[in-house]
Formats: structure tokens, C-alpha cells, sequence
């Protein structure tokens, strides 16, 4: 929106003030004048009797008295779930503000969910209809609690989490269940028949239950130093040879899979790489093979986490609006793996681990506001005060919405109001 949308929606909030503060002003002077109608030394106080007296009805009157009786003997009901007090599971009926009315009343449990949820972060300190300030008690580890620092901690753990979890599984599936029931399949297939059909659905079966790469070049690795003994033409050699290992790798181990299609040899299966070379990394992580199994696995959860959120964004984005997205989005996309390749999945799977990052991060600053509001925050209820110091608090919040839009647009847009 524009400016002047902006400048429009405060001067209606201004108004609105203003408008509320006439129509208290007048109810108050409503209430004194009849006040001062039931007095003993009023004329209208004694023709009102007089007629009383006589016979005669004073349908004004009446009626007025009639609709305070209601409004008075009307039970309070909650301004959210419009229920009254008698629904415990809600909690307490009170009134933590200072609307009016219909507005007065609301159960703990409607307010402190009104306040968790909304997008609005002043909701949750004060009423966003009479702009009262809440009298918020809050206990210790509520202050602590209420860190916005702790969910982006929360977040990044819960991924870092679901990366390892993810991998892990993923690693024993691949190679304790998928790729050696992919060679056994070739094995009896094989000793079944040997046709043209048979043994290129062999070759295939095999291609899918080849093992992991070999470690055998580490220990070798390891005994000379971080190098091989003859220099770095057995070097290289052993480079290449490890990336046609790779290369061969069944695609049932995802992350060698991954490091086919983005083209990408990691520096703990290149011993000979330009990567080592152009940088002073030390080369402990070379000489183990279990780093080198963590590493793998970490790639593979990283991949899965990232390639997974970003599917889910994408459908989820299509089937919301289809022909929207399939433009703004899918046609993108699809042009990026024309004219880059598979290596693109490189950014597809770091965008997909920013979008999970955002989804977690909500997720978890939604949970601690509820948490919070139900558990760590208590809200005094404000109708036991004096009448006088409820008046005071309302006009001052009445005052906060005008200077709060003159502070905001400047006092010339709100001149002659």
C-alpha cells in the first residue's frame, strides 16, 4: 500500500478517538443530568413525581431506566468466544482493559491465545482496541523465556537435529538394506538366465548394489605423512581413481548420488584435489575413514533437509495458486536446470534449508509466546480500581493513539482535527 493509505487508515484511528472520547464525554454528562433529575430540588425531579403521583407515565423515563436495569443485570459474556463465565475450560472471566461494554470482558484463556497468535507484536502488551497497556506480572524464567534470541537457538538445533537423525537413517538404509537387496536381486536373476534382456536388467541391478567406495588409500595416506610416496603423480592417480570409484557408486547412497549430479568431489574423498591445494587445510580428516563416513552423512541429511523443504514449498506454493506459481516459479526453476544442469541443485538445496530454517523458526516462536502467555505471564484485572484512575487511564490512551499517529506522519497531516 501507498502512503496515502497509510496517512488515510491513522487519520480514521485519530478520528475514531476522538469520536469515542465525544460519545464518552456526552454519556458522562447524560449520567450526571439524570443524576441530578432524581434530586429533591429539581423541577423536572418534581414534576416527575407529580405525575408519578397522578397516574401518569413517563415513557422516557421508563424506557431509560429499563435499559440500564438490562444492561446491569445483563450477565458478562467474553468479547472472543462470546461465552460467559460459567465455561471454566476457559479460565477466569475479567476485564484486563479498559473497553467497554461488550469489549470489557474476556476469558485468560481466549486473551492469552489472541495474544500468542497474532501478527501484531504490540498485541501482546496491550489492548488493541482502547490501546491500554496490559499490568503484565511475569516470572522469572519468563524473562529469560522471552529472548528472541532463543528461538533462532532453538531453531538451529532442531535442524541440525533433523539433519543428523535424517542422514543417519538414511546411510543404514542405503547400505545395510537398499543397495544389498539390489545385489542380491542381480545374483539370483543372474543365475536364472543369461538372455539379452536378463543381462542388461543384471547390469542395472548391479549398477544399483555396488558398495560404497573403498577406504584402502587412507591408511597409505596416513603412514607417509599425508602424501604418497612417490609424490604427487601417485597423487593425482589416486584422485582420479577415487573419483571413478564415486562415479560408480550405486545412486541408492544419496549423498555420493548428490555428488554426481552437482559435479562436486568433497575434499575428504580428494586427496589430490586443487580444493587442498589452493587452500592450507589441514588434511587430518583424509586419514580416517570414519570422518569421512560422518561427513558423507552429514551431506546426506543436509541434502535431504534441504532438497525436502524446498519440494514442499514449491507444491505447496502450486497447489495454492497454480497458474500464479507455475509462472512466477515452476518455469524459473526449470530454466535455471536448462541452462545450468544438475549442479544447480547445489542452490536448491541451500534455499531449501533457508525456507526450513524460516518454517522452524515461526514455528518455534509461536510455541514460546503460547507457552509464555499461558504459563509465564499473569495480566491484572483493572475494574477493581477507582473510577477516577480508570477515567485518567483512558483519556491517556486515548492521548497515546493521537501522538502516537502524529509522531509517526507529522502534525501537518492532522491539522483542524
Amino acid at each position: 500500500r501507498d502512503m496515502a493509505g497509510f496517512v488515510a487508515d491513522e487519520a480514521a484511528a485519530v478520528r475514531a478517538a476522538q469520536q469515542r472520547a465525544r460519545v464518552e464525554a456526552f454519556n458522562r454528562r447524560q449520567r450526571r443530568e439524570r443524576g441530578y433529575d432524581d434530586g429533591d430540588g429539581d423541577d423536572d425531579g418534581v414534576r416527575r413525581r407529580t405525575r408519578a403521583a397522578s397516574g401518569e407515565h413517563d415513557d422516557e423515563t421508563r424506557s431509560g431506566d429499563a435499559a440500564s436495569s438490562r444492561e446491569r443485570e445483563e450477565p458478562p459474556q467474553c468479547r472472543i468466544c462470546f461465552a460467559g463465565a460459567e465455561d471454566a475450560t476457559r479460565g477466569r472471566l475479567f476485564s484486563p482493559c479498559l473497553c467497554r461494554g461488550s469489549m470489557s470482558h474476556v476469558h485468560v484463556e481466549c486473551l492469552n491465545a489472541w495474544r500468542a497468535m497474532s501478527s501484531n507484536a504490540s498485541s501482546s502488551a496491550r489492548c488493541d482496541a482502547c490501546r491500554y497497556v496490559y499490568v503484565l506480572k511475569r516470572a522469572r524464567w519468563a524473562t529469560r523465556f522471552a529472548d528472541p534470541r532463543l528461538a533462532t537457538v532453538a531453531s538451529v538445533a532442531c535442524i541440525a537435529l533433523a539433519v543428523v537423525v535424517s542422514g543417519v537413517i538414511a546411510r543404514i538404509a542405503s547400505a545395510r538394506v537398499v543397495a544389498p537387496a539390489f545385489a542380491a536381486a542381480a545374483a539370483a536373476l543372474k543365475r536364472t538366465g543369461t538372455g539379452t534382456r536378463t543381462s542388461g536388467v543384471v547390469a542395472t541391478l548391479e549398477r544399483l548394489g555396488s558398495p560404497r567406495p573403498t577406504h584402502a588409500w587412507r591408511p597409505w595416506y596416513a603412514a607417509n605423512g599425508g602424501g604418497f610416496p612417490a609424490g604427487w603423480v601417485e597423487e593425482r592417480a589416486a584422485a582420479a581413481s577415487t573419483r571413478r570409484a564415486l562415479e560408480r557408486t550405486s545412486p541408492a547412497h544419496l549423498e555420493f548420488l548428490f555428488y554426481r549430479l552437482a559435479m562436486w568431489t568433497p575434499p575428504w574423498w580428494n586427496p589430490g584435489g586443487a580444493f587442498l591445494d589452493a587452500f592450507t587445510i589441514p588434511r587430518w580428516f583424509l586419514r580416517r575413514a570414519w570422518i569421512a563416513d560422518a561427513l558423507d552423512a552429514l551431506v546426506t541429511g543436509v541434502v535431504l533437509v534441504g532438497v525436502g523443504g524446498a519440494a514442499f514449498d514449491v507444491v505447496g506454493r502450486l497447489r495454492r495458486n497454480f497458474r500464479s506459481e507455475l509462472e512466477r516459479l515452476a518455469f524459473p526453476l526449470a530454466a535455471m536446470f536448462a541452462s545450468h544442469g544438475s549442479p544447480i541443485l547445489r542452490v536448491v538445496a541451500i534455499a531449501g534449508l533457508m525456507y526450513v530454517y524460516y518454517i522452524t523458526h515461526e514455528i518455534v516462536r509461536s510455541r514460546a509466546r503460547t507457552v509464555l502467555t499461558k504459563y509465564g505471564e499473569y495480566i491484572s484485572d483493572v475494574r477493581p480500581r477507582g473510577a477516577a484512575e480508570i477515567e485518567a487511564a483512558r483519556r491517556g490512551a486515548d492521548a497515546a493513539v493521537v501522538a502516537d499517529a502524529r509522531r509517526r506522519w507529522g502534525a501537518r497531516y492532522f491539522e483542524g482535527w
